[in-house]
C-alpha cells in the first residue's frame, strides 16, 4: 500500500508584447509526412502584483491499491493481532471448506485494542474472491457498525450464502493508528440440547441455527423449545422458527430479543426433520448471543397460537367489521 503526492512547479513566463504566434506541433501521424498542424495559443500568464513570477502548480495523487498477492492468511477459525496505521489498508484472506460452506455461519469480529477509543477507529469490507483496485467500490459487504461494550467491529455470512472459496477481510483504519485482533470462526448451525452456540449479529444481518428431530422425537406431546440469549447490552435481535427450510421472511409469529434477557419460543414438532431458527439483527450495533434447544414430552403448545387464539373474533356473514392493529404483526 503506497500513497504519495507529487507537486511540481515552474515559474511562468511573462507576456510578450503583440499577438502570439501559434506554435506549430507535428502529431504521430503527421511527422512521417512531414506535415504540421497549428496548436491553439497558450493561455496568457500575468505578472504578480510584486513582480515575481507566478508559480503554476501541477499536484498528481498516487492512489492507494490494495492487492490480493500480498494478503495475510488466517487459518479458519483463527485469531491474529495487527497494528494498522492511519488511514491505511490491510488484506486479510480466508479459506472456506466446501464442509464449513454447508454447515456453518461465517462470522468475522475486528476488536480494537487501542489505548485510545474510537467509534470510527476501522471500516471492515469483505470481498469474495479477489479485491479490486479500491476496495470500496464493489465490496460484498462493509461494516462500520460497531459493538460499543466490546469495541468490536464485525460481520457474518450466513449458511445460505456461504460459499466454498477465499474470502479477503479488508480493514481501512481511521484518522489514528489502531491495534486490532481480527477473530475468525465458522459457527455451526446444527444445535441439540447438550450444548449451546454462541455467535453475533449486527443491524441487517440473518444467522441459521436448526435442530434435526428424530421420528421417536416427533409426536403430539413434544415441544421442541428455542432458548435465545443475547450476552450484549447493546444487542436487539428478531427470532423466527421454521420447519423444513431456513426462513427467509419475518412473518408471524417472532420474538424478539434484547436487553440480556433470555427469549423462549416453543415449536410443537409432529413430524422428524429439521425445525429452523433465524437470528435476525436489528437496532443500531452489533452484540453477541447464545442460542439452545430444550426438549420435552409433557404437551405442546407453539408460540403464537395462544396469541392467535385469544385474538380471534366472529365476523358476522354480510357486514362490516371495523378493527386495527399495531406493528410489528399484532
Amino acid at each position: 500500500v503506497s500513497v504519495g503526492l507529487v507537486v511540481r512547479h515552474r515559474a511562468a513566463r511573462p507576456p510578450s508584447s503583440g499577438r502570439r504566434r501559434p506554435r506549430l506541433v507535428r502529431s504521430s501521424t503527421q511527422r512521417g509526412r512531414g506535415e504540421a498542424r497549428r496548436a491553439s495559443p497558450a493561455p496568457r500568464r500575468h505578472p504578480s502584483s510584486s513582480g515575481m513570477p507566478r508559480l503554476a502548480f501541477t499536484v498528481v495523487a498516487l492512489a492507494a491499491v490494495v492487492s490480493a498477492e500480498v494478503a495475510v492468511p488466517i487459518d479458519c477459525p483463527g485469531i491474529v493481532s495487527h497494528s494498522l496505521p492511519a488511514f491505511s489498508y490491510a488484506d486479510f484472506s480466508i479459506s472456506v471448506s466446501e464442509e464449513q460452506a454447508s454447515h456453518g455461519n461465517l462470522m468475522i469480529e475486528v476488536k480494537d485494542e487501542s489505548e485510545v477509543a474510537m467509534h470510527n477507529a476501522v471500516e471492515v469490507y469483505l470481498h469474495a474472491g479477489t479485491v479490486p483496485r479500491d476496495p470500496r467500490s464493489t465490496q460484498m459487504f462493509v461494516k462500520t457498525y460497531t459493538d460499543r461494550e466490546h469495541r468490536a467491529f464485525a460481520l457474518a455470512v450466513n449458511v445460505l450464502q456461504l460459499q466454498p472459496l477465499t474470502y479477503h477481510v479488508v480493514l481501512l483504519a481511521g484518522a489514528r493508528d489502531a491495534d486490532l485482533e481480527i477473530s475468525i470462526d465458522i459457527v455451526g448451525t446444527e444445535v441439540d440440547p447438550s450444548h449451546s452456540v454462541h455467535g453475533h449479529i449486527c443491524p441487517g444481518e440473518w444467522v441459521y441455527h436448526h435442530y434435526r428431530t428424530t421420528g421417536s422425537e416427533a409426536g403430539p406431546e413434544t415441544s421442541l423449545e428455542w432458548l435465545v440469549e443475547a450476552s450484549s447490552s447493546t444487542l436487539t435481535a428478531r427470532i423466527k422458527p421454521q420447519f423444513g427450510s431456513p426462513p427467509l421472511r419475518l412473518t408471524p409469529p417472532t420474538r424478539t430479543v434484547g436487553s440480556t434477557s433470555q427469549t423462549r419460543m416453543s415449536v410443537c414438532p409432529e413430524v422428524g426433520g429439521d425445525y429452523w431458527l433465524a437470528v435476525v439483527g436489528e437496532g443500531d450495533e452489533c452484540g453477541h448471543y447464545t442460542v439452545g434447544v430444550k426438549l420435552s414430552t409433557s404437551g405442546c403448545v407453539a408460540s403464537g397460537d395462544e396469541e392467535r387464539s385469544s385474538a380471534i373474533q366472529t365476523l358476522p356473514l354480510g357486514r362490516f367489521e371495523y378493527g386495527e392493529c399495531t406493528a410489528p404483526f399484532q
